[in-house]
């Protein structure tokens, strides 16, 4: 094998183990992908291996059906938001007033997303397939009307961009 080759082989390798270590699929483990790499770059490929078992999925594979027009109220989740309920934070201590998220501190934005996959991923922490020490608790303490609840106030939200939370939005203009 000639050294670009090798070299960009064991590129490939580290990248695919950095992607894979991001999706936090190890139970809150912490993988070192360097040596981790090196091994898999310098290791022959097992002859027969077992099937490994297979991840939750991360997007939701039954999607409830919603009449078209229904028209979703913010305000219950608006009042989860920023007031939280008997043994549920509230969302903004942490994600913020309006839903822009903390990128520094590790908290992500929720304004704007959408109404099924915010509900998706309280659901997955609930049931545990998501694992995060912050909001499993929180997720567990919600009834899934609140989940929903919740869905509802930050997918009706402005996007970061729109709120001015990552920058402006709009060009700069001469005076």
């Amino acid at each position: 094998m000639n050294a670009p080759r090798g070299r960009s082989l064991a590129l490939l390798a580290l990248l695919v183990l950095l992607t894979l270590a991001g999706c936090n699929r190890n139970g809150g483990t912490t993988v070192d992908t360097a040596s981790s790499a090196a091994s898999a770059a310098s290791a022959p490929a097992p002859a027969a291996s077992a099937p490994a078992a297979a991840a939750p999925p991360l997007v939701p594979t039954d999607v409830p059906l919603v009449a078209a027009g229904a028209k979703d109220d913010p305000e219950p989740g608006r009042q989860l938001a920023t007031s939280g309920a008997q043994g549920v934070a509230a969302c903004a201590g942490c994600h913020g007033a309006a839903g822009e998220g903390n990128a520094q501190a590790g908290f992500p934005r929720l304004a704007g997303l959408g109404k099924q996959y915010l509900v998706h991923q309280l659901e997955s922490y609930a049931d545990g397939s998501r694992v995060n020490p912050i909001m499993q608790p929180i997720a567990t303490a919600m009834t899934p009307a609140q989940r929903q609840a919740s869905a509802v106030f930050y997918s009706l939200g402005a996007p970061a961009a729109a709120t001015g939370a990552t920058g402006a939005s709009a060009p700069a203009t001469a005076p």
